[in-house]
């Protein structure tokens, strides 16, 4: 499997291997925050670099925030029959678990996808309505919106 940071994050792959990184977390189950900065308290852990370890300047709540960016900047990368890749966030977090789930982990899962699944129809809501304040985008929103809204209820009536 194959890592790349997400376009935008604040991590390089000149500075830290993604590929590391990714397959790291996944062989050490480390599925949350608090197991991200746990493990990464060993000066040998490949996560140590990714933490502010100043007491001074960076409290166990800011080392939380720090994890979570590394675990949502990672994706993972396919490659389609055709030869074209595409890469999709590594992990997402569901909120049944409350902890962060793997890619491969959610497809295999019925339970997990469902989950996710109905996660991102309520953050895509969310981001409908986030910019309908604006006059250029209301049309794609309500467009947008009204397929979320039948995907919703579809879903609720198979459940």
């Amino acid at each position: 499997m194959k890592y790349v940071w997400a376009d935008g994050s604040m991590f390089t792959s000149k500075q830290f291997d993604p590929n590391v990184v990714g397959e790291y977390l996944v062989e050490r189950k480390i599925d949350t925050a608090e197991k991200f900065v746990e493990d990464a308290t060993s000066m040998t852990s490949p996560l140590h670099m990714f933490i502010d370890w100043d007491n001074q300047t960076a409290a166990h709540e800011y080392r939380l925030v720090q994890a979570r960016s590394v675990i949502r900047s990672l994706k993972v990368v396919y490659e389609k029959s055709n030869g074209k890749a595409y890469s999709v966030k590594a992990f997402t977090h569901l909120r049944s678990i409350g902890a962060y789930a793997h890619v491969v982990k959610i497809r295999s899962m019925v339970s997990l996808r469902e989950e996710a699944i109905q996660q991102a129809l309520h953050d895509m809501e969310a981001f409908t309505r986030r910019f309908e304040s604006y006059r250029e985008l209301a049309k794609i929103g309500s467009m947008a919106q009204r397929q979320i809204s039948k995907l919703l209820k579809k879903r609720k009536r198979i459940a």
